[in-house]
């Protein structure tokens, strides 16, 4: 199968926003309890926010489209963590699950770090602690967990752990 990377825009709002629903109910079955995951997932919520993000010119967003259909997608930005100044971070970065290990995620990953790699110091993302095949994913790329950790907001409180990849042998400043 061919995949085709774009920058995406509002009238893609509505795909971004299925991908990302469709495979958070996949992804996360086993991390998030699931009358939470359902009301989190919520595609017409997200379709609007992405509407709305889209046209903010510090977000990037990518579209992998396999065969002509929408099936990946990738949302940077400046990172919003403080100690991370200069960083970009990978916010989402999704594929619906039939398409989980053929190709779109990591075209869409080489395609945000070469866009990435000479504008920032490095990137960062959160990742749940207890979703190992995204960890193994990232890690491929070169992405390592920094220490830092966060509590997600659902009744479980699953934990999220910080990876980051350093460009160039930049460290992130203290």
């Amino acid at each position: 199968m061919d995949f085709l990377i774009h920058r995406a825009d509002k009238s893609d709002a509505p795909a971004l926003a299925e991908i990302l629903t469709q495979s958070w109910k996949a992804a996360y079955a086993d991390i998030v309890p699931p009358a939470e995951l359902n009301s989190a997932a919520d595609s017409e919520r997200y379709t609007a926010a992405f509407t709305a993000m889209t046209q903010n010119p510090s977000n990037t967003f990518l579209i992998a489209h396999g065969d002509g259909v929408p099936c990946g997608m990738l949302f940077y930005c400046p990172a919003r963590d403080t100690d991370l100044s200069g960083y970009a971070e990978i916010v989402a970065l999704y594929t619906l699950p039939q398409y989980w290990g053929n190709g779109p995620g990591q075209l869409l990953m080489k395609r945000m770090l070469a866009e990435t790699h000479h504008a920032y110091s490095g990137a960062a993302l959160w990742v749940f602690r207890d979703n190992a095949r995204a960890r193994r994913f990232y890690e491929k790329f070169g992405f390592v967990p920094d220490g830092k950790q966060k509590q997600e907001n659902f009744s479980n409180r699953p934990q999220s752990v910080r990876y980051v990849k350093f460009f160039d042998g930049a460290e992130p400043s203290p």
